[in-house]
């Protein structure tokens, strides 16, 4: 979606520290935008119970997650589910392009839990030569060209399925566990479609991608030539994300009222490094939110 609307705050993803930014923002009166791959945070969907989070004894991770959720729609806050691939800061906003459209906002909130690296071989250097986040965005130049996928969830099924339609021959190569019979539907569907196993290893090409190393530990390494390289991870890796951002060991560097290296922009949560706790995501959240309002006021002064 976009339009000419601007909002005042963006919150890319919706997990505890994303949902408190969101609804502090909301409490001060600020038009917030809440971007987010899923509709469920994955650490508390992953939680059989949790113990440690004041006066929510004994509740487990989906269910507390709904509670947030609740919370949010209380405040009238919608999570649009969107993947963002890119963010590009401007003087005084932040342009967002998603896979599904772009938007513009005044200042920025970083909740996007554990930062992904770009840890393939190639992969950080090829970046835009062929290498791809977002198969929605960028299929469309590979038409009747092959393409490999390395997908990190069975979220990334659905755009390999997008990708069968386009390139003419996509090679998927899963990095999650997925049973014979799912990869017979997939190959089923489509004749472009074929399936490959193992880890990649590398991605080839000088000015741009040529190829796809991958193999499993003790077997011959393969190489399958491609004019892309679409790797789909549950987020985009932070050091590609936003152009600026300084990490540490992994984690967003942020100073005490969760500012980062970039102006207008703040981070929360887990992608700020330990401790991994709901409650430390939470009150981070509410921290980056009132930061970003006391931002706005200094650009309207």
């Amino acid at each position: 979606m976009s339009s000419d609307r601007v909002y005042d705050i963006a919150v890319v993803g919706a997990g505890p520290a994303g949902l408190s930014a969101a609804i502090n923002a909301a409490i001060r009166r600020k038009d917030v935008l809440v971007l987010a791959k899923s509709d469920m945070s994955y650490s508390l969907s992953k939680a059989p119970k949790v113990d440690n989070y004041l006066g929510m004894m004994d509740i487990s991770g989906p269910d507390m997650y709904k509670a947030f959720v609740a919370h949010a729609r209380k405040f009238d806050i919608n999570i649009n589910i969107e993947s963002v691939t890119n963010i590009l800061p401007g003087d005084a906003s932040f342009d967002l392009l998603t896979d599904k459209g772009y938007y513009r906002s005044r200042s920025l909130v970083l909740a996007i839990g554990v930062p992904q690296k770009a840890d393939i071989d190639g992969e950080a250097h090829l970046l835009g030569k062929g290498v791809s986040y977002c198969a929605t965005c960028d299929g469309p130049l590979y038409k009747g060209k092959d393409v490999a996928v390395i997908g990190y969830t069975p979220q990334a099924e659905e755009e390999v399925e997008y990708l069968c339609e386009i390139a003419r021959t996509v090679y998927y190569l899963p990095q999650y566990k997925i049973d014979s019979d799912r990869a017979e539907q997939l190959t089923a569907k489509s004749a472009a479609l074929s399936m490959l196993a193992g880890k990649p290893l590398a991605i080839e090409g000088e000015g741009h991608v040529s190829g796809l190393m991958y193999g499993r530990k003790g077997k011959e390494e393969l190489t399958v030539g491609v004019d892309g390289v679409f790797v789909l991870r549950p987020a985009v890796p932070v050091e590609t994300l936003l152009p600026g951002l300084e990490t540490e060991d992994g984690a967003i560097v942020v100073a005490r009222d969760m500012s980062t290296s970039v102006r207008g922009a703040f981070a929360a949560g887990d992608c700020t490094g330990a401790p991994l706790q709901i409650a430390k995501a939470v009150g981070e959240g509410q921290i980056a939110a009132l930061s970003a309002v006391k931002y706005l006021s200094t650009l309207e002064s």
